[in-house]
């Protein structure tokens, strides 16, 4: 009878071992399967996440070389003008062609249909489309955010705006 104990606590035992490591390799497998899923779905993340990325990159692009419907102007609008010292104000249409940096050239159409151009590095004015014709000096100064243009006796007041978007 002992010998019948013992080999049934000697099969019970080993069934009881065979169990366990089963269980073990069990849980060590589907330990496996979960990191291995971890890992998948980290890479599919870090894909869509760069997929994002670029994305909102090239809106950004785009946004920065949006233009006016029907034109090669970033933005339009008016500007105060004056043709001569002893003229009285008006509103001058502009379109502006922006790029990096504050670099810029405002398009001004005069009073009299022509156009003057002023041009813009780092934000600050530096010249006009100058030709034989136009008389007087080229003056900038900055006040606050408008730029006080006079081109001779021409004036021109230009918010900083223009320049930057905004």
């Amino acid at each position: 009878m002992k010998i019948i104990l013992r080999s049934l606590f000697f099969v019970f035992a080993l069934t009881f071992s065979v169990s366990l490591v089963s269980c073990k390799q069990d849980t060590k497998e589907k330990v496996q399967e979960a990191g291995e899923a971890v890992v998948e779905e980290a890479q599919e993340a870090a894909e869509a996440a760069g997929q994002a990325v670029e994305e909102a990159g090239e809106a950004a692009e785009r946004a920065w070389d949006a233009k006016v419907p029907g034109t090669d102007f970033h933005a339009t609008g008016t500007v105060k003008c004056w043709m001569d010292k002893d003229s009285s104000g008006s509103e001058c249409p502009f379109g502006v062609v922006r790029r990096e940096n504050g670099t810029a050239d405002v398009h001004v159409t005069k009073s009299d249909g022509r156009t003057r151009v002023i041009y813009f590095q780092e934000g600050k004015a530096v010249g006009y489309d100058e030709s034989q014709a136009d008389p007087g000096e080229f003056t900038a100064t900055q006040q606050e955010d408008t730029w006080i243009i006079f081109i001779g006796e021409e004036r021109y007041e230009l918010f900083e705006a223009i320049i930057y978007g905004g």
